[in-house]
């Protein structure tokens, strides 16, 4: 009888031995938080990204204010516009730099990880990723928007004028206003906006046409103004749109 008592005081420890590392395995998978990734794994997504902006605005001529998270996919973002030939600069006011913000990030604690570029002009991007066992693949599209202020062909030095000159704004319509602007600098505007926008305040811009232009829809974005403005080099158009 002893010996079974024994038997049995000995089973039902080395059975409550393997119960408690069940269970603290158990507990390790309940905590773990969203699935770590490989550096590796993340440089054709950094890539992709890099090569969009780079798409879209000239690397040369481009002056950058960047804010990324303090990742490794940030790190090398940053990294990757840097070797492209970004100029980058302090946060400024000066209309000239392009604040861009770019996230990536997990969410929630899943496997799904979503990256978001945006620049201050409006224009965005972004995609959902999932992780596997393959590395990070794609699992939605997050909506694009455009840019309020856009060049369409060309290099921009062409239409600009060689010297600055004043371009002024009086309170009253925007579209006739906008229309002599354009006239001035042998531009022709086509308004597809559904409503004029009423100007509140004197406004003076001194710089080239372009620039003019885009220093203006920068305040009436910045105010919440819903217009988007395209320039066709190659055939000296203005083009108004509104969202």
């Amino acid at each position: 009888m002893r010996s079974l008592i024994v038997l049995l005081m000995l089973v039902l420890t080395a059975t409550g031995c393997t119960g408690l590392k069940t269970m603290t395995r158990q507990v390790e998978v309940v905590e773990q938080t969203s699935p770590m990734y490989e550096e590796h794994e993340i440089e054709p997504l950094v890539e992709s990204a890099a090569l969009k902006v780079a798409a879209h605005y000239p690397p040369g001529r481009t002056v950058l204010h960047l804010t990324v998270s303090d990742n490794p996919f940030g790190w090398k973002f940053d990294a990757n516009l840097r070797g492209q030939g970004f100029q980058f600069s302090p946060k400024t006011t000066d209309p000239n730099v392009l604040n861009m913000n770019v996230i990536f990030d997990s969410i929630g604690n899943s496997t799904l990880y979503y990256m978001h570029v945006g620049s201050s002009d409006g224009w965005s991007f972004g995609q959902v990723y999932n992780l596997t066992f393959e590395g990070f693949e794609k699992a939605g599209l997050i909506t694009q928007t455009p840019a309020f202020f856009e060049f369409v062909g060309g290099d921009a030095e062409q239409v600009e004028s060689p010297l600055n000159e004043n371009w002024s704004i009086v309170p009253g319509g925007l579209r006739d206003q906008l229309k002599r602007w354009a006239a001035r600098a042998e531009y022709q505007l086509v308004w597809k906006a559904v409503h004029d926008f009423q100007m509140q305040a004197h406004a003076t811009f001194r710089d080239t046409f372009p620039r003019a232009v885009k220093r203006l829809f920068s305040r009436m974005h910045a105010s919440g103004n819903s217009l988007r403005v395209t320039i066709y080099q190659a055939n000296k158009v203005i083009e108004v749109c509104e969202d």
